[in-house]
């Protein structure tokens, strides 16, 4: 055990045994987790719905000692059923005990840079915070976990429509900014909402977020992704007022809005840009056709080979990431992976059954 410590303070690159405590909390960060919300409401039959979606977020092993949380916003959903994956070694106490040090009730990951999800009826999203805000004193994953429970509370109460995205978006970012306590940060964006009468799927998206549409192994659908310039998304941001004009901030209505025919058997996979930075289509696409049918057991093994899959090419210093690709269109010699939080929410269309 004990020649095992070294090597593992080494890994997450503290050389300092003072700092043993935080290397054990990075290393109870990298395990993940993996969470299946069945389907929430009873829909009407022969309407299309999505069938489940497991939630697969991998963090990644950043060092800091402000350890922030990613966030699964389903207090509302009684169905709501967690798969946490654990060594068999480890002992429960352990799960006990990071339960107790968690900033908020459902956190479930430890990671960086936030990614904040919202699943609620028809509607799915995801927010990435922006960890620049950690070197301010800020903590990333409040915006945008506070962004997305304030979505959550729209559908909740009916105030939103199932073909604008962007306005339930712009609603809660506006409720944001008129807290009496000011909420500082910076996040992407990425809701989509599935019309089951119409079968049509709705969307926008703000940011380097994104989701895919695959049909028949083919991306027919895919969000665009919003850059200012190299490695700089577009982003809903809350500056300090002596900061305002000069934090980088985006209106809700720049987000990227479209409408889509969807088909029973469409895959739809939302996700942060973890994973976009680190496998192009192809190897999506060569994932997804592993999924042969829309029971869960088949989309939770899909989702998570896809996370893993993501998350070992991110450190991976000789690949050939499409980060890297872009970097290098931008004038930049980079090469390698892109160390990331990779956060994966997959859902198939399919016909309602009891």
């Amino acid at each position: 055990m004990w020649l095992v410590v070294p090597l593992l303070l080494q890994i997450c690159g503290i050389r300092n045994f003072r700092s043993f405590p935080l290397a054990f909390w990075t290393l109870c960060s990298f395990l993940p987790s993996f969470f299946k919300v069945s389907l929430l409401t009873k829909p009407q039959p022969h309407l299309a719905d999505c069938h489940s979606f497991p939630l697969v977020t991998l963090p990644c092993l950043w060092k800091s000692d402000r350890p922030s949380g990613a966030y699964l916003n389903a207090t509302s959903q009684r169905r709501l059923t967690p798969f946490l994956w654990w060594p068999t070694s480890t002992n429960h106490s352990l799960l006990t005990l990071l339960w107790q040090h968690l900033w908020e009730p459902i956190v479930w990951v430890l990671c960086e840079k936030s990614s904040s999800l919202i699943a609620g009826e028809r509607l799915r999203g995801v927010a990435d915070g922006v960890g620049g805000w950690r070197d301010y004193g800020v903590d990333p994953s409040q915006f945008s976990g506070t962004l997305m429970r304030t979505c959550e509370r729209l559908v909740k109460e009916g105030r939103f429509v199932p073909s604008n995205p962007i306005g339930i978006l712009t609603t809660s970012y506006c409720e944001l900014l008129q807290n009496k306590v000011p909420l500082l940060g910076s996040s992407t964006a990425c809701i989509v909402v599935l019309d089951r009468t119409s079968h049509r799927l709705h969307t926008a998206n703000l940011g380097d977020s994104g989701f895919l549409v695959v049909r028949g192994g083919e991306v027919v659908h895919r969000s665009d992704e919003q850059q200012h310039y190299f490695n700089t998304p577009f982003q809903l941001s809350i500056a300090p007022p002596e900061a305002e004009g000069v934090v980088l901030s985006d209106s809700p209505d720049a987000a990227d809005s479209t409408s889509f025919d969807v088909q029973l058997g469409d895959i739809i996979l939302t996700a942060t840009d973890g994973l976009f930075d680190n496998m192009p289509d192809y190897m999506i696409l060569q994932e997804l056709k592993k999924l042969k049918n829309s029971n869960y057991e088949s989309i939770q093994q899909t989702a998570r080979s896809i996370a893993e899959q993501a998350h070992e090419l991110a450190y991976d210093p000789n690949y050939m990431s499409p980060f890297a690709q872009f970097a290098c269109d931008n004038g930049l010699n980079v090469r390698g992976g892109k160390p990331d939080d990779i956060t994966v929410l997959l859902s198939i269309v399919a016909e309602y059954t009891d």
